[in-house]
């Protein structure tokens, strides 16, 4: 993965505007936030934050240049900015409405915010401080340390289990999406069981988790396969069947759809990988 960093800034100002935005980075939202709206570059509306003046919950963000950003701090701001040079290391795929992460070997489906307890905040204060002392040092060493402390920022937005988990039902309704890795239950059945209507464990999951339950079980799916590519001699054919899929057609195509490549060229990747 390319990665590099241009600078790392602290916002403390009230502020309310519209923004084009040209950069890519990371972002610490830790408070002040009272409103947030913002397009994609083709004028899609991607999320809207409207609570009538109360905060953003504390979150850590994926910034994209060409969005439009509409905005509004309040007194009580504080945010951090990690700006990074192009390319940018993750991207935005509209058509799948979802954050990719750049690889060698494939893109991976991250998700672009997750939410933040209080306890988590100083942590990540210090190191996005640290991060900006050793950008400006100028020092070759430091800046090399200032861009694995970055990769490990972004490693906190591959996986849902990053992110805290507080909503009892949410946490049954992954437990149950965990425990049936073979997709033979649909959502709606395993949502009936965690007691909501699947529209309403749907909005708690997405709070919750930082991703659609339906998204989440693909990649659990998918992340499931890259490990029967890189770990075993199995065929194509072989591994749908040990995943739940009955047509290796569909398995094809889900490769194809969220890692940009044939299923041959990478299966070749990963086993010339790990052997």
């Amino acid at each position: 993965m390319e990665l590099s960093i241009e600078a790392v800034g602290k916002y403390t100002q009230a502020q309310r505007g519209m923004m084009n935005q040209s950069f890519c980075g990371i972002c610490l939202n830790i408070s002040g936030l009272i409103y947030s709206e913002v397009y994609t570059g083709d004028g899609k509306l991607y999320s809207l934050y409207d609570e009538g003046g109360v905060e953003m919950p504390p979150s850590l963000s994926l910034s994209l240049s060409g969005i439009r950003h509409r905005f509004e701090y309040n007194s009580n701001r504080e945010n951090w900015i990690l700006f990074l040079r192009q390319p940018c290391p993750f991207y935005y795929n509209a058509e799948q409405d979802s954050h990719f992460l750049r690889s060698p070997v494939c893109d991976f489906p991250i998700r672009s915010r997750i939410l933040l307890e209080k306890d988590e905040i100083p942590a990540l204060r210090r190191l996005f401080q640290e991060i900006r002392h050793k950008t400006q040092s100028g020092l070759p060493q430091e800046l090399a340390e200032a861009e694995l402390l970055t990769c490990d920022l972004l490693r906190r937005f591959l996986k849902p289990e990053g992110a805290s988990a507080t909503h009892p039902a949410a946490i049954r309704f992954r437990e149950r999406i965990d425990s049936d890795p073979d997709c033979r239950r649909s959502l709606d059945e395993l949502a009936a069981e965690t007691g909501y209507s699947r529209d309403h464990i749907r909005q708690l999951f997405v709070a919750e988790f930082g991703i659609p339950p339906g998204e989440y079980r693909i990649r659990q799916r998918l992340a499931r396969i890259i490990r029967l590519i890189s770990g075993t001699d199995l065929s194509m054919k072989e591994i749908a069947a040990e995943v739940g899929i009955s047509h290796t057609s569909y398995l094809n195509q889900l490769i194809r759809k969220y890692y940009h490549t044939t299923p041959l060229e990478l299966c070749r990747k990963l086993r010339r990988l790990s052997s």
